[in-house]
């Protein structure tokens, strides 16, 4: 089934390639959400959701490294985007790199405009650090 049809009308509107690369991720039809994810940075080199969604991709395909430097991109290009900051967080604790996830769990927890339930999911995610590699 070619879940592209829809969009082909309008193949340089980034909304409609990012709204497929998502519904093709959350399909579990990685390649192809990939493919549309690249489509959609090929259109708009700058597109921090596609930033994130691809580092999202990578994380969920078990490629951590590549994970990183794609969310930490997209935070380049939009550093109040809170769930790509946790998401980070997240892949960095992984990929066992305890100082710098220690540092983006401490952004998200002092930052003013964080909504109170990434601050908790920042904490508990600090709390979790402390217990694998205390300060």
């Amino acid at each position: 089934m070619n879940c592209a049809w829809p969009f082909e009308a309008a193949p340089g509107r980034a909304a409609f390639r990012l709204a497929l690369a998502r519904t093709l991720s959350d399909a579990k039809r990685f390649d192809e959400a990939d493919a549309e994810y690249q489509r959609l940075l090929e259109l708009e080199p700058q597109n921090a959701d596609a930033h994130i969604g691809r580092g999202a991709l990578s994380a969920e395909r078990g490629q951590l490294d590549r994970a990183a430097a794609q969310l930490a991109r997209g935070l380049d290009l939009q550093p109040r985007h809170h769930a790509a900051r946790i998401y980070l967080a997240d892949v960095l604790t992984r990929l066992g790199r305890h100082p710098q996830a220690r540092v983006e769990y401490q952004r998200l927890i002092a930052g003013n405009d964080v909504p109170s339930q990434i601050r908790l999911l920042a904490q508990r995610g600090l709390q979790a650090l402390d217990t694998v590699a205390p300060r």
